[in-house]
């Protein structure tokens, strides 16, 4: 028999590496248009924010979130995947006993809207941090209408249901549900503007929280804290879009403390900040004389 043409295998590996890549970018493409038309078959129902769980069982077992989180514990993944699992089941329970048809939920997230109406005036909100209260959803949601009522449910409280009126939709573009603008200023009453938490497990660290500031002050103190030599390491992060103030670790040497290089970064930046008034009001003043 004639002998057939052996083809080249580093062809072939190439094209198989190009016809993988070309086929998961494609999925991802399909995916995000599927979930942009509607279909929601790849989310997830019971999705609970890892500090609401974290959270919820440090509260529940009498720890602190440092010493649940221990970096050094083997098991650390296998106690949030525990968590997790037995904050979800209180919640289905709860769900439950309050009257929710947790299978109409599951057909829904699978793409099963046949003979199913999605009501205009129930919301089902999700993904709510620990510390989230009827007052703040209720300022979110009573610009379109008289609120019904506003029940949260699970020990973790990360669902709520808010039912408007039936004088209110919320669907369409005049449903936003973006906070008044003065929430992002304005400090609340009974609130410390910054507040301070000692970490448990590392010397000379600690944790600021500072409210109602965003990435400007977060970033300009970060960087100051850095140019001080006994700070050992400074960051900060928004730990949630709607939370409206920033958290500030700070990580010292010996000789000093967090309380200390946050202090000095403050007053440094503050003469930083006088002296570039002064500098711009003087180059104003130097130009409005020429003219």
């Amino acid at each position: 028999m004639p002998a057939k043409l052996k083809k080249s295998t580093d062809k072939i590996d190439d094209l198989a590496n190009q016809g993988s890549k070309s086929f998961k970018q494609k999925r991802e493409k399909e995916r995000k248009a599927s979930e942009a038309s509607g279909d929601t078959r790849a989310w997830n129902n019971f999705f609970m924010r890892p500090d609401t769980v974290v959270e919820n069982i440090a509260r529940k077992y009498g720890v602190s979130k440092s010493e649940l989180l221990d970096r050094e514990a083997d098991d650390l993944a296998v106690r949030i995947v525990l968590g997790e699992t037995q904050v979800i089941s209180e919640t289905k329970k709860a769900l439950t006993n309050a009257g929710v048809n947790l299978s109409s939920l599951e057909e829904i997230a699978a793409g099963k809207t046949d003979g199913i109406k999605r009501s205009n005036y129930v919301l089902l909100v999700k993904n709510l941090p620990y510390d989230s209260s009827e007052g703040e959803l209720a300022k979110i949601f009573r610009k379109f209408g008289s609120l019904d009522s506003n029940k949260n449910f699970g020990p973790a409280k990360p669902f709520r249901f808010v039912s408007l009126d039936g004088k209110s939709r919320v669907c369409g573009e005049e449903a936003m549900n973006a906070p008044d603008r003065y929430e992002r200023f304005v400090v609340p009453e009974g609130t410390k503007k910054v507040s301070y938490e000692r970490d448990t497990k590392i010397i000379n660290a600690a944790t600021f929280t500072i409210e109602r500031e965003d990435h400007t002050i977060g970033n300009i103190l970060r960087m100051q804290l850095h140019r001080d030599e006994n700070v050992l390491f400074a960051g900060y992060k928004l730990p949630h879009p709607l939370q409206y103030k920033i958290l500030v670790r700070i990580h010292t040497t010996s000789q000093s403390s967090p309380m200390q290089a946050y202090n000095q970064a403050i007053n440094d930046l503050d003469k930083e900040l006088d002296h570039l008034k002064n500098a711009f009001e003087n180059e104003v003043a130097k130009h409005a004389r020429d003219f």
